[in-house]
C-alpha cells in the first residue's frame, strides 16, 4: 500500500501541475443572458432577410442594371442618369406596374434636365428660393395663393 502524501506534497502537487489553476474566473468573457438573446435575434433576423432577397430579389439584377446602362452611369458618376432611374423605379413601389406605367405615361416623371432647368430659371415666387424661406409661406392650393 501505497503511503499517503502529507498535505504540504499535495498542495504542492495539486498547483504544479500542466492544467491551469481555476481562480474563480473564466479566461473567455461570459455572455450575458440578454446579450445572447440580442445575438439570437439578429441572427434569426439575418436569416429571415436572407431568404427574402433569395425569394423575391431578381437573380439576374447586375444583369438587367448592365443592359440598363446603370453600371456605367455608375462608373460616370452620371447623377442625371442615375436620378431618372432612381425616380421611375420608385414610382413603381406600392402601386400595381400598370397603374404606374399608365400614369407615367400620361402625366410624365420627374428627370433631372426639367428640375435642373427650372431651378437654373428661378422659382416664381422669392419663398421658394430655399426651405427656409418657403417657412410658414402658408400656400392655399385651392386658390393657388400665398396668404
Amino acid at each position: 500500500m501505497a503511503a499517503r502524501p502529507q498535505a504540504s506534497q499535495h498542495r504542492l502537487s495539486k498547483h504544479s501541475s500542466s492544467r491551469p489553476r481555476r481562480t474563480g474566473r473564466s479566461h473567455r468573457p461570459k455572455i450575458s443572458r440578454s446579450r445572447a438573446a440580442d445575438v439570437a435575434a439578429l441572427d434569426h433576423a439575418i436569416h429571415i432577410i436572407y431568404w427574402v432577397c433569395c425569394l423575391a430579389g431578381a437573380a439576374d439584377l447586375l444583369d438587367e442594371l448592365q443592359g440598363e446602362g446603370l453600371a456605367a452611369a455608375i462608373r460616370r458618376h452620371d447623377t442625371a442618369a442615375l436620378f431618372d432611374w432612381l425616380t421611375a423605379a420608385l414610382s413603381y413601389q406600392g402601386i400595381s406596374d400598370r397603374v404606374a406605367a399608365d400614369y407615367m405615361a400620361q402625366h410624365g416623371q420627374a428627370e433631372w434636365h426639367d428640375i435642373d432647368a427650372k431651378m437654373a430659371a428661378g422659382p416664381s415666387c422669392p419663398k421658394l428660393k430655399t426651405y427656409w424661406q418657403f417657412h410658414d409661406c402658408r400656400y392655399d392650393k385651392i386658390s393657388r395663393t400665398c396668404a
